[in-house]
C-alpha cells in the first residue's frame, strides 16, 4: 500500500508537479517521502514520466527494478570508490602530474549519474527502483505502431538469449531495450566496446564493464551498432511482437 501510494504521487508530481496530498504524505513512511523527493530529480533528466526527451539518456519508466536497482547500487559503489580514492591520493601527497585516480572497483560509471546516486540509502534505492518499474514504459501515451515495421538485423541474433526475441528480457536483473532511446543503446553499445578492447577512460567519463556484453559487443562492427540501435529503440516497449 504505501508502495502504490509512493508511485501514485510519484507519478503525479511529474504529470503536474503538485506536492502528494497531507492524506497520502502521512501514510507513507520517512523513506518513501525521500524516494520520492529523489524521484524530482531523476523526472529533470529522464522526462516527466520517466520517458526521455533526450535521445542519449534513458527511459527508466517501466524498466525491470532489479536492474535499476543494481544500476544505482553500482553508481553509487563508483562514487564511494573514487571518492576514496582520491582522498588516498590527497593524503599520499600523490604528484603525478594530474593523472587522476584508478578506475573505482565498480562495472559503471557516470558522471553525472555516480554523483546523483552519491549518497542513496539501500532502502532509498529499492523505492525508487519498484516506483519506477511500475510507471508505463510508454509514459501513458502508446506510440503509433511505425508504417514500415523495423527489419531485424542479423546481428540482433546475438542479443535475443539474454533480452529476449523483442527486446523484453525474462530475467529480472538483465534490462528490457526494446523502445529504448536510440542515442543511448548507440554509446553504451560503443563504450562496451571500447572497453572489451582496453580502452583507458579517466574517471571524468562514462564507462562501463560487463563480460558477456563485451564478448557480444567487441566484434561487432560501427554499422552493427546502428543498426542495433535503430532497430531496438523502434520497437514496441510493451512487448508486441516484432515483424
Amino acid at each position: 500500500m504505501a508502495m502504490g501510494l509512493l508511485l501514485t504521487a510519484g507519478y503525479a508530481l511529474a504529470q503536474a508537479e503538485q506536492q502528494p496530498s497531507a492524506p497520502a504524505a502521512s501514510a507513507m513512511s520517512a523513506a518513501e517521502i525521500e524516494a520520492m523527493a529523489t524521484l524530482r530529480a531523476c523526472f529533470e533528466c529522464h522526462g516527466e514520466t520517466g520517458i526521455s526527451r533526450d535521445s542519449a539518456r534513458p527511459n527508466i519508466a517501466g524498466q525491470k527494478a532489479e536492474y535499476l536497482s543494481r544500476q544505482l547500487f553500482t553508481f553509487r559503489r563508483s562514487s564511494d570508490a573514487l571518492s576514496s580514492a582520491k582522498d588516498a591520493d590527497a593524503k599520499e601527497g600523490d604528484n603525478n602530474d594530474g593523472g587522476g585516480v584508478a578506475k573505482p572497483p565498480a562495472s559503471r560509471s557516470d558522471p553525472l549519474m555516480s554523483h546523483m546516486a552519491a549518497g542513496l540509502s539501500d532502502s532509498k534505492i529499492s523505492h525508487i527502483a519498484r516506483a519506477l518499474s511500475q510507471m508505463p514504459c510508454d509514459g501513458g501515451k502508446a506510440k503509433p505502431a511505425p508504417a514500415t515495421p523495423p527489419v531485424k538485423p542479423p546481428v540482433a541474433l546475438r542479443c535475443e538469449s539474454c533480452h529476449g526475441e523483442t527486446g523484453i528480457s525474462s530475467t529480472p536483473h538483465v534490462p528490457n531495450i526494446a523502445g529504448q532511446q536510440r542515442g543511448y543503446l548507440r554509446r553504451q553499445l560503443l563504450i562496451i566496446r571500447e572497453n572489451a578492447w582496453g580502452a583507458d577512460s579517466s574517471d571524468s567519463e562514462r564507462w562501463r564493464t560487463h563480460p558477456i556484453m563485451e564478448r557480444q559487443a567487441a566484434r561487432i562492427s560501427i554499422e552493427e551498432v546502428d543498426a542495433l540501435a535503430q532497430y531496438y529503440a523502434a520497437l514496441d516497449c510493451r512487448g508486441a511482437p516484432a515483424q
